[in-house]
């Protein structure tokens, strides 16, 4: 598994780099690309206190293609979203397709956002269809659960929580006052296994929700020709 991720990144990153060789990007010697902290396995902030994660080793693997320097901020979600707007950053890690956001265009290097149900062990709940009429609570930031929460209600009804503290969601679960989160299971995993939680058993949904992927600051044009977006 992890040499098939390492090729998958090989292989993104020379793909990027190819369309930015010859752009104002090689000509400034520095990527500057910035970052949600908490958003695993994409980009988080490792065990040894530096930015981790598959975008951040494929924005790597790209300025070390192109012999430049590469600074990587990770920064909580309020100040991700205002570190957006300096015109000094030339990527963003983590842009889901449909964000409505005017000085990026998004491509994507094939991933999208999981999610999966976390319902105590000794329910009834299977899959998916069995939410309805329950208390969900989606946990996410607020770009991501009420895009979520509007996909879920084409064809559930429940009752429903939205929330971007995934800590608690969880501890909501455990005190009975939901029937089930919904939330990325890569993240979910590293709470459980990081709070030690037991007794929580993980449903994944096979669709994959969101096109996830990289935002490109819209004064590269010449950039934008040679990326798929899709």
């Amino acid at each position: 598994m992890r040499h098939k991720k390492t090729k998958i990144v090989i292989i993104i990153s020379a793909f990027i780099s190819a369309a930015l060789f010859c752009s104002p990007l090689w000509a400034k010697s520095e990527i500057y690309a910035v970052g949600c902290i908490d958003n695993y396995p994409y980009e988080f902030i490792g065990d040894d206190g530096n930015a981790s994660g598959f975008s951040v080793d494929i924005i790597r693997k790209i300025a070390d293609k192109l012999n430049v320097k590469c600074r990587i901020d990770l920064v909580p979600y309020e100040s991700f979203i205002l570190l957006q707007k300096n015109p000094d950053v030339d990527m963003i890690l983590g842009m889901i397709r449909g964000d409505p956001n005017s000085r990026y265009y998004f491509f994507k290097p094939n991933m999208k956002i999981n999610f999966s149900i976390f319902a105590d062990s000794a329910s009834t709940i299977s899959s998916i269809n069995d939410l309805q009429g329950l208390k969900i609570i989606i946990a996410a930031h607020d770009s991501i659960s009420n895009s979520v929460l509007n996909e879920i209600k084409k064809f559930l009804k429940f009752t429903h929580q939205l929330t971007d503290d995934e800590v608690q969601a969880f501890t909501q679960l455990k005190s009975s006052e939901a029937d089930a989160v919904f939330m990325s299971g890569s993240s979910a995993r590293k709470i459980i296994s990081s709070s030690n939680l037991i007794g929580i058993k993980e449903l994944p949904v096979n669709t994959g929700f969101f096109d996830y992927g990289f935002g490109l600051r819209k004064s590269n044009d010449d950039i934008r020709s040679s990326l798929t977006s899709g």
